[in-house]
């Protein structure tokens, strides 16, 4: 089954609702306060093992955010293991949207310039870099994804001009 886009906007708001309520909990769960028995670096670790790609991503990139907010790992190294491994999704819209959710989650921790994400976490370049990375890998879902309604429409233009070209030739019977 395929959603148009209209609806796979409609299910990545969805999606990306229950998202943020994830992410709160989690960070409420993994709070420096709290005494779990591990920590949200293990939960980030443990959802790369989840069975589908989609949804593991989206988790990776809840459960990411957490631990840069935290200041359990550099922003840096989780905000580029986030952004390689998206590649991973090939699709062109589902990776556009996966992308979208990437971005607007770590827009606020980015290692910016005053941020509190500088210094170990990263720097400006490493900021700037991870949004050229992520931004590029869009350009080329967004051309992959109109190459292919390109070719779509042109095949379903050249059929329909075949059949009609069929029914103007003369059979050879008559």
């Amino acid at each position: 089954q395929f959603f148009t886009p209209r609806e796979y906007h409609q299910l990545y708001s969805m999606v990306t609702e229950a998202l943020d309520h994830l992410e709160s909990y989690i960070a409420k769960t993994f709070s420096k306060n709290n005494k779990c028995k591990f920590g949200v670096l293990d939960l980030y670790e443990h959802v790369q093992h989840s069975g589908q790609i989609i949804p593991r991503l989206f988790l990776m990139i809840a459960v990411g955010s957490v631990a840069i907010t935290q200041m359990r790992a550099p922003a840096k190294d989780i905000l580029f293991d986030l952004v390689e491994i998206c590649s991973g999704v090939q699709h062109p819209m589902r990776g556009l949207f996966l992308r979208n959710y990437l971005s607007r989650t770590t827009q606020s921790k980015l290692p910016d310039k005053g941020s509190q994400y500088e210094g170990l976490g990263g720097n400006v370049r490493d900021a700037i870099e991870f949004v050229l990375r992520n931004f590029v890998e869009m350009i080329k879902l967004w051309v992959r994804m109109r190459e292919k309604n390109r070719n779509s429409s042109s095949i379903s233009s050249s059929s329909l001009y075949f059949s009609e070209q069929s029914r103007m030739v003369p059979s050879s019977s008559s």
